[in-house]
């Protein structure tokens, strides 16, 4: 059932207020792909911040308008996250983290899961194959 009007959650009610310099946002789901972001970009960082943004564990920004976040795992977090970045106008992000199989009885291969797909015009979920 699809309702009409006001949604009950709004994405810029979440959405971090000072964050109107960020021109590019990173989201990874791996803690030590966070850390060697931020040990590449440390002399350049202005502000790092834990547990303040809706789906982020942690994030820190740079003076040249790049944040880099890290989300709580799996896509419905990092959907909350995005859609909060998105609300706050970053328009370019990559978004990108692990997949793969804890059982060797379970095959990788294609999978939609909770994913959205942002591009303009496109209607399909993006699926994930063992080529990529």
């Amino acid at each position: 059932m699809i309702f009409e009007g006001d949604s009950v959650v709004k994405p810029e009610n979440f959405a971090p207020k000072d964050s109107g310099f960020v021109r590019f946002a990173i989201i990874v789901f791996v803690r030590r792909v966070y850390e060697w972001m931020k040990a590449a970009m440390l002399d350049r960082i202005i502000v790092e911040k834990e547990e303040s943004i809706i789906g982020a564990k942690r994030f820190f920004a740079t003076k040249g308008g790049l944040a880099v976040f890290h989300s709580y795992f799996g896509a419905p977090a990092t959907v909350a996250l995005a859609e909060a970045l998105i609300a706050t106008g970053i328009k370019n992000m990559l978004i990108f983290g692990e997949a793969g199989s804890i059982s060797p009885e379970v095959n990788i291969g294609p999978s939609s899961g909770s994913n959205i797909c942002y591009q303009r015009g496109r209607n399909k979920l993006p699926l994930s194959t063992p080529e990529l």
